[in-house]
């Protein structure tokens, strides 16, 4: 599952961080570049790396309130 989408994500310093994480599947190294404001890829990801291929446990890892917007 490819979670981090042109519509989410589209400066270009984030398209390397997509692209790297496409390519690789590394989550923990994706976290690492992957900006703090960015909080509902950080948490799916945060949860892919304690159990991975868990979508819906990723999908309800996302904040509430931003899951209601």
């Amino acid at each position: 599952m490819f979670i981090l989408t042109n519509i989410m994500i589209t400066k270009g310093r984030h398209k390397k961080i997509r692209e790297y994480y496409k390519e690789s599947g590394d989550v923990e190294g994706t976290l690492r570049q992957l900006p703090r404001h960015l909080v509902a890829e950080r948490a799916i990801l945060h949860c892919f790396q304690r159990s991975p291929g868990n979508y819906l446990q990723a999908l309800l890892a996302i904040p509430r309130t931003l899951r209601m917007m």
